[in-house]
């Protein structure tokens, strides 16, 4: 994951996913959030062979169900949270940087959607053999 600020925004990038998170600021105050991802990443059918960690020959049925599991669930996670996010914005609602317990608050599933995709790229990147564990 790599993290570019500007003056008014702010850019988090996962490379090995292709997507980019641009969190548009005023002051303390989030007021977009713009995702670009591949399309169809967070929905249809997945393909497990597009992840390293199981496209590994050798892996019993058991690991290999328990690592797309693992992928399937942070991609359900992610791409929901991105979709609250894209409707909350388009809705109009803006965020507080550091503010919580707002329901309103966009700051707590930015949050949840930046860790789920850095799972994701870490998953991504894994060296498999190291992945038996």
């Amino acid at each position: 994951m790599t993290t570019l600020v500007g003056e008014n925004s702010q850019i988090i990038q996962f490379r090995r996913l292709n997507i980019s998170i641009e969190i548009v600021r005023s002051g303390d105050i989030t007021t977009d959030i713009n995702v670009e991802a591949p399309e169809g990443l967070f929905e249809g059918e997945f393909e497990p062979s597009s992840w390293t960690m199981t496209s590994c020959d050798g892996l019993s049925a058991e690991e290999l169900s328990r690592r797309r599991h693992d992928i399937c669930n942070h991609l359900h996670t992610a791409g929901m949270s991105l979709d609250i996010l894209a409707r909350r914005t388009e809705a109009g609602e803006t965020a507080t940087v550091g503010r919580s317990g707002d329901g309103n608050d966009l700051e707590p599933i930015l949050q949840i959607a930046v860790e789920s995709l850095s799972e994701l790229e870490r998953l991504a990147t894994t060296n498999v053999e190291n992945q038996s564990a």
